[in-house]
């Protein structure tokens, strides 16, 4: 053996293991990107579905705070729950979309 086959043959052996290092990123790129970019976009939904939950909520204290009798505030109670179950919902129904979509791309 030559010296150049035994330099070749550990600069080989050394880029493997400098390759698996877990400081470095590049070989766990490809087995987490998927999780990643599925929760990224579950938390990215559930962040959105907050939000329309808080406005819903603001949107009733405003309403409340401008009736001026009990049958406008009981109606503003009445449109804060209606608003809210269906943003539940909706909510809910893209969160499962997304969950199916990640579990078959992921699989």
């Amino acid at each position: 053996m030559t010296s150049e086959t035994i330099t070749n043959g550990m600069q080989s052996w050394l880029n493997q293991f400098t390759n698996a290092v877990p400081g470095r990123f590049d070989w766990t790129k490809s087995v987490s990107d998927g999780p990643f970019k599925l929760y990224g976009e579950l938390y990215k939904q559930m962040l959105a579905g907050t939000a329309r939950q808080l406005q819903i909520q603001a949107d009733y204290v405003r309403k409340l705070a401008e009736s001026s009798d009990p049958a406008q505030a009981l109606a503003a109670q009445s449109e804060l729950v209606q608003k809210s179950v269906a943003g539940f919902i909706e909510s809910g129904q893209q969160i499962a979309g997304t969950v199916g979509k990640g579990a078959s791309v992921t699989s």
